[in-house]
């Protein structure tokens, strides 16, 4: 009797610390904090390779400068599955983006959120664009975005005799700044750099320090005009710097029927086992009319699907991560 409760008492301290070894890994397994959180399908058929492009609302996550160029309000809805197939798959993504143009500026605001069965991250962004100045046929934008970063783990038997989360809690929150500017040229060059997490802020249950590294982000964007079926080819080239970590994002688009059919492919490859390849496809509908008040309609509907497969290994077994997302512009 006196052995089965001392094998009790060691099966309970063994589990719970178990339990604690996955809670606090969570992050790691799944890339650093915030890595999955603003994910645009849009983008991420060609790698996310999108610094230096201006291709309306979906820019807000990756150079807030690329607003610049908004013309019409703007509500995108994206919903996710990482790592299909996977034990237990509890891993969703969600965001939603609103974007309308006033006068000289655009601004943005999003909702992300990323989430598991004992950890999930959310995001709530403010951003905005406007141009500078005009030089040598050469138009330069500046872009900002203050977040709202919350972090929370979940709450169980386990995690309630942790002195960590006694002490500390279960979740975290900080605002982060976004800053960047984007130059535009009439030759089809658009030249991208953009600074994340400028002020590092700690999301760490214990506040040991900056857990969010600052992320400088540079990027180059071609545009090849060609006529017909084919009317453009757009070709990206992204290089991330985050804690000495170098990657490289490439990405390709030919654009159909004026922007109808819009696929995409995209590579990522650096340090730190970075490899992946994405492909995905954009359809876009346009509803013309005439509305109940006389109006003329103009709007536009954009279908947007991707895929990323990782090639380190870190996904045998699973289907990769999917991204659907649909855009309203009116």
């Amino acid at each position: 009797m006196w052995k089965n409760k001392k094998w009790m008492e060691w099966d309970f301290y063994l589990l719970n610390l178990i339990m604690i070894m996955v809670l606090t890994s969570v992050p790691v397994r799944l890339k650093a904090s915030f890595e999955n959180i603003d994910i645009a399908a849009e983008a991420m058929k060609s790698a996310e390779a999108y610094t230096a492009r201006k291709e309306g609302i979906v820019s807000l996550y990756y150079n807030a400068a690329g607003l610049t160029d908004l013309d019409r309000k703007e509500i995108n809805v994206q919903y996710s599955r990482m790592m299909l197939l996977l034990d237990n798959d509890n891993l969703n993504y969600f965001n939603a983006m609103i974007g309308f143009p006033v006068k000289h500026v655009s601004w943005a605001v999003s909702f992300s959120q990323f989430s598991s069965e004992l950890y999930s991250e959310q995001v709530m962004g403010l951003g905005s664009a406007f141009s500078l100045f005009d030089l040598f046929r050469k138009r330069l934008s500046l872009g900002l975005r203050v977040k709202l970063l919350r972090i929370r783990y979940g709450e169980n038997d386990y995690t309630r005799l942790d002195r960590l989360f006694v002490n500390s809690g279960y979740e975290r929150t900080g605002l982060g700044l976004d800053a960047g500017l984007l130059l535009h040229s009439l030759e089809g060059f658009s030249y991208g750099v953009c600074f994340m997490n400028i002020n590092t802020p700690d999301l760490t249950l214990e506040e040991t320090g900056a857990d969010q590294a600052l992320v400088m982000r540079a990027g180059v964007s071609y545009s090849l005009i060609l006529s017909g079926v084919l009317d453009k080819i757009l070709l990206d080239l992204d290089m991330e710097y985050k804690k000495k970590d170098i990657g490289f994002y490439f990405g390709i688009e030919p654009y159909f029927q004026n922007g109808v059919f819009v696929p995409g492919l995209g590579l990522a490859i650096g340090n730190k086992k970075l490899a992946y390849l994405t492909a995905g496809m954009s359809y876009q509908l346009r509803i013309e009319g005439v509305s109940f008040k006389l109006k003329l309609i103009d709007y536009l509907l954009q279908f947007n699907y991707s895929f990323r497969f990782a090639l380190n290994g870190m996904q045998a077994g699973t289907y990769g991560d999917h991204f659907i997302s649909i855009s309203f512009k009116f």
